[in-house]
């Protein structure tokens, strides 16, 4: 078995400072691994300095379990997270993928929270899809630079989590 761990802390996106820790267990041979991250968090003041303000409503704590899956299938994958999102709603994440051997990388996912549609709108149901493209193929010299378009029709409270890079 292998695993990988990460710890970030500082200015974790535009909208939050805080602390992110996240770790990730996969057998060798195996098409399953399963990861946990959590997070501590803060939003930034309104300056995008070093400073935070308190955000009512905010789940200081946060984060989820995932389960991978390698479908072995056309290079499908598929990842499943369920947690505490950046609202304190709980609820769960689906994904799917296709990663191909280029590096361009093609994919869905949608969010279900446990927030009635009545207090968020449509916004406890998070949903989009996803692009990136490897710039080394692009480009006259390596990169390991890429292109990430994330498509979100609605972007409300509901399901939305910390944007740690990484």
């Amino acid at each position: 078995p292998q695993g990988y761990g990460r710890i970030t802390y500082g200015i974790l996106e535009s909208m939050y400072s805080g602390f992110s820790s996240e770790l990730l267990y996969f057998p060798i041979k195996s098409n399953f691994s399963l990861g946990a991250e959590i997070n501590y968090v803060q939003a930034r003041d309104y300056d995008q300095m070093f400073s935070t303000r308190d955000l009512p409503g905010l789940s200081k704590v946060n984060g989820h379990f995932s389960g991978y899956w390698d479908t072995g299938y056309y290079n499908y994958l598929g990842q499943l997270d369920l947690g505490r999102y950046l609202a304190g709603d709980d609820g769960g994440t689906l994904t799917l993928s296709r990663n191909f051997p280029n590096g361009y990388k093609v994919g869905g996912y949608f969010t279900l929270t446990n927030v009635p549609f009545s207090d968020f709108g449509e916004g406890s149901f998070d949903k989009g899809f996803f692009i990136s493209i490897p710039l080394n193929s692009i480009l006259p010299y390596d990169s390991q630079n890429r292109l990430y378009e994330n498509i979100r029709p609605i972007q409300g409270d509901g399901g939305a989590r910390v944007g740690v890079n990484g």
